[in-house]
């Protein structure tokens, strides 16, 4: 930080995308147990189909949890460009400065 103001608009914005994502992470999370609950007395769910929801309603979470990684990885980098046929792949490619890995060779 520079000692000004100027950070402070990205911080709210990256707080509003936070509080837009655990929003729909609590739907995510309550609604399919509401769904199992009401399907076993008035639809008669079986253990199977219970956990089939469970777990589904899981990896809903979870791909709901990496979606801003994934929006704002894409957002930084552009759209990813696959390699010409012609160049030659073989060489290690260089990491970006935010990568938190270290290139072994």
């Amino acid at each position: 930080m520079d000692g000004t103001l100027n950070n402070l608009i990205p911080l709210f914005e990256i707080a509003d995308e936070f509080e837009e994502t655990m929003q729909r992470n609590f739907v995510i999370s309550i609604a399919p147990g509401t769904f199992i609950i009401g399907g076993v007395f008035l639809l008669h769910f079986g253990i199977a189909v219970s956990m089939g929801i469970f777990y589904l309603s899981c990896f809903a979470g979870l791909g709901n949890v990496l979606w801003p990684l994934v929006r704002h990885r894409e957002k930084e980098e552009g759209t990813p460009q696959l390699p010409d046929k012609g160049t030659n792949n073989s060489e290690p490619k260089p990491l970006s400065k935010n990568s938190p890995c270290v290139m072994i060779t």
